[in-house]
Formats: structure tokens, C-alpha cells, sequence
């Protein structure tokens, strides 16, 4: 079994300038002035809508976190399960939308 390329691929060309690029941008010619288009999908405009949706909600409270930390630190804290399972049902409802 022949061995060739030892030390990898052979160089390439550089890249060679073209007459048209060499003199500056093609002329529009015939067919109208070309111009840049960009589409955006469904699920980036999602995203994007997501994203403003959370920078939007409100910041952590630091006072309420440290103080719920204490109540959980000192065995104080007590969670109601009908509160609970409510609040989890509003919150898949909400997924819905």
C-alpha cells in the first residue's frame, strides 16, 4: 500500500482576485440593483420573544431568599401541599398558551 502525503495535504492556491473584484463592486447591469435579504424563522422570532419575556420578570429578592434559607436552616418551614398543588396546576395551565 502506497504511502503519499506524509506531512498532510498539499498547500493551497491563494485565493486569485477576479477582474470584476479587483475593480470594486459588479455594476447592477440589466436585472436591478442586487440586495441583502435575511428571513427569519418562527422559532427564532420565539426565541426572541422569550428572551424579552425574561429579561422582563422581576429580580430575585435577596431579603425573601435569605429569609425563607433561615426558616429551611432552622427547620421552621412549612409548606402547605394545597398551595402547592395549585400553584403547580396554574402554572402548567399557563404552558398552554
Amino acid at each position: 500500500m502506497p504511502v503519499d502525503r506524509v506531512n498532510g495535504p498539499p498547500p493551497t492556491e491563494p485565493a486569485r482576485r477576479s477582474e470584476q473584484g479587483s475593480r470594486g463592486p459588479r455594476s447592477a447591469g440589466a436585472s436591478g440593483p442586487q440586495t441583502d435579504r435575511i428571513e427569519v424563522s418562527a422559532d427564532a422570532r420565539l426565541l426572541a420573544s422569550l428572551v424579552r419575556a425574561a429579561l422582563e420578570l422581576p429580580a430575585v429578592r435577596a431579603t425573601e431568599v435569605e429569609r425563607l434559607r433561615d426558616a429551611v436552616a432552622a427547620g421552621a418551614y412549612e409548606v402547605d401541599p394545597r398551595a402547592l398543588a395549585r400553584a403547580i396546576l396554574e402554572f402548567e395551565d399557563g404552558l398552554g398558551d
